[in-house]
């Protein structure tokens, strides 16, 4: 009997062939001093991985360019202002991120996903939280969760245009506090094709960084509110001041031994890293 033969898709190529020359960047949106201040400091963490890919800002700040490559001003000040930066990115790929982050790792491939999806983020951590279990019109289960728009990577088209308009939208209509839920519920009813990122590519909380094992793979974003909560004026507080020393310390530990951030891992014993 003579077998059927089986045709394969062709092999992609190396992801990072795949990314060059995209129009992709990075933007931060921040309405106020406060959190247009933040966004600088997360945004020079960001060009310290990605010098050659672009970093926008929309603010309603006058402000100098810094770290960005381009500034633009907001239409509206309001305390959500991600959903018109996103909508207006001059970029076929963006991913977004929230001022109150350190980007620690090359996160680059985050474009890469938008390959075949629509949007890629990372579920929110504590879903037992009452924020977290928030409600907007559909009572949805655990198996689809809300997803942290902190950190998001969006393909421009016509999905994903209309979904940040669908919820900038509900969040004025019905004056919610926070844009998750109905983030969530849209994304559902959509046509939006969503990919889940790995808890890493948005880390809260100092307990999911310390203690994983080098079979763990390492952050690439560390994201508090703590950086907005503990401003003194306009000033941010540093990583150092948030996480700690020895919190910073095992982040650079984990990096050296995450096989798809450094091509040949270190061996020596995590406290021996710790003293040096």
């Amino acid at each position: 009997m003579n077998k059927q033969s089986q045709s394969f898709p062709d092999q992609p190529k190396p992801w990072k062939e795949e990314i060059e020359g995209l129009n992709a960047g990075f933007i931060f949106a921040a309405s106020g001093p406060q959190y247009t201040a933040l966004a600088f400091q997360a945004a020079e963490s960001v060009k310290a991985h990605h010098p050659t890919i672009p970093v926008d800002l929309y603010t309603d700040q006058t402000v100098e360019n810094g770290p960005f490559d381009m500034v633009h001003q907001l239409e509206k000040t309001w305390f959500r202002p991600k959903f018109e930066a996103i909508s207006r990115s001059r970029f076929d790929r963006t991913v977004y991120l929230d001022s109150d982050l350190v980007v620690v790792a090359d996160v680059s491939d985050l474009f890469w996903v938008l390959n075949k999806y629509d949007i890629a983020a990372a579920h929110v951590q504590s879903r037992n939280a009452s924020w977290s279990t928030e409600i907007w019109r559909a009572t949805l289960p655990n198996s689809f969760p809300q997803i942290n728009s902190g950190v998001m990577a969006i393909r421009k088209n016509e999905r994903t245009d209309d979904l940040m308009l669908q919820v900038e939208a509900a969040i004025k209509e019905f004056d919610l506090k926070m844009d998750q839920a109905a983030l969530r519920e849209l994304i559902w009813l959509s046509d939006v094709s969503l990919y889940v990122l790995p808890f890493e590519y948005n880390v809260r909380g100092s307990k999911n960084i310390v203690g994983r094992g080098s079979s763990a793979t390492a952050p690439r974003i560390l994201h508090s509110s703590k950086f907005h909560k503990k401003m003194r004026g306009n000033e941010p507080p540093s990583p150092k001041a948030i996480y700690g020393m020895w919190t910073l310390k095992a982040v650079r530990y984990s990096i050296l031994q995450d096989k798809q951030l450094t091509p040949e891992p270190i061996k020596p014993s995590f406290w021996n890293f710790l003293r040096s």
